[in-house]
């Protein structure tokens, strides 16, 4: 049985039982069976990239072609895939 599952259960439950404290409580328990919202608990840390910065790292990885990924997205303060995405060619 899935969480939704079990809240239609809780509730149809609840509108059975005639002691009112007993079913505020299990409708209480429904409403937490439910996900919280995704809240971003930090700030990005990396830079957005914009073509002019694709460019500076597809110029700074041709001058230096024995520099790693990692080592390039430190450079430019943005992720590593990031980073291959440009030297691939599917990020501009």
């Amino acid at each position: 049985m899935r969480i939704p599952e079990i809240r239609v259960q809780m509730r149809a439950v609840a509108a059975e039982i005639s002691d009112p404290v007993l079913r505020e409580m299990i409708l209480v328990w429904v409403r937490e069976l439910y996900r919280r919202p995704a809240v971003r608990m930090t700030v990005p840390r990396n830079r957005p990239m914009t073509p002019e910065l694709a460019a500076a790292i597809e110029q700074h990885a041709a001058a230096h072609p024995n520099e790693g990924y990692h080592a390039m997205s430190l450079r430019f303060s943005v992720g590593v895939g990031r980073v291959s995405e440009v030297l691939a060619g599917r990020r501009v």
